[in-house]
């Protein structure tokens, strides 16, 4: 096994007693705890990561499909308005709930819900558009060697 493929809560074993699967505990720069059947939390055994080489993945390695974000996230890239664009077609849009200063006209804190619903107006103003447009093209921008990666999975 290669230290790359070495990530908190990956099931292993020891090639030596293959019956005998692990699971990593915890990564150090010098060190993994490997929580073995008969060793407790509080006493994992320990190696040095080049022992590694000794050890096998027991199950595939995770693949992480889901990245959960916060609607902040969300709104900050611009699909947020952006979904909403096409939701307005339809008498719809996502709606969220934020702490906002009426005085000075700004969000004072983050997303704390957001819901579908039924709405009477369409489409949004040219600036807050272009808005959107410049948001969505930093966003791809920032991440396309991450978009371009997730294809191939």
């Amino acid at each position: 096994m290669k230290f790359e493929d070495a990530k908190v809560g990956v099931k292993v074993f020891n090639e030596e007693f293959p019956e005998e699967v692990g699971e990593i505990m915890e990564i150090g720069n010098d060190y993994i705890h490997i929580l073995m059947p008969g060793n407790s939390p509080s006493n994992p055994l320990t190696i040095h990561p080049s022992d590694l080489k000794d050890f096998k993945l027991a199950e595939p390695a995770p693949i992480k499909w889901v990245e959960p974000k916060t609607w902040d996230e969300f709104r900050k890239t611009g699909l947020f308005m952006f979904v909403n664009t096409i939701l307005h077609a339809f008498g719809w849009a996502l709606v969220v709930d934020v702490e906002y200063d009426k005085e000075k006209q700004i969000e004072t804190g983050p997303v704390t819900n957001c819901y579908p619903a039924r709405v009477k107006f369409r489409g949004f103003s040219e600036d807050d558009q272009s808005e959107m447009h410049e948001r969505i093209g930093i966003y791809l921008a920032d991440n396309a060697d991450d978009l371009k990666e997730d294809t191939k999975l």
